[in-house]
């Protein structure tokens, strides 16, 4: 069912940017990315879990950075 959900944000997306409504933005791949991970682990626990193990020691600036740039966007 996520799968789904993600799919067809992902098409909606799409088809906004080659309508040329939608201009693609490197603040704007950072939150589709973060919100796509977030939507593919089962709870925000296991995805904080999920990047402090990958990056030991930036971690909280990894999770912080996109989410920060992300607000300026609404």
């Amino acid at each position: 069912m996520d799968l789904l959900r993600v799919l067809s944000v992902l098409a909606i997306f799409f088809l906004k940017i080659f309508r040329g409504e939608f201009s693609i933005e490197l603040k704007t791949v950072c939150f589709i990315l973060i919100f796509l991970a977030l939507l593919l682990q089962k709870n925000i626990r296991i995805f904080l879990m999920t990047v402090n193990e990958g990056a030991k020691r930036v971690g909280p600036i990894l999770i912080q950075f996109p989410f920060m740039r992300g607000l300026r966007v609404f």
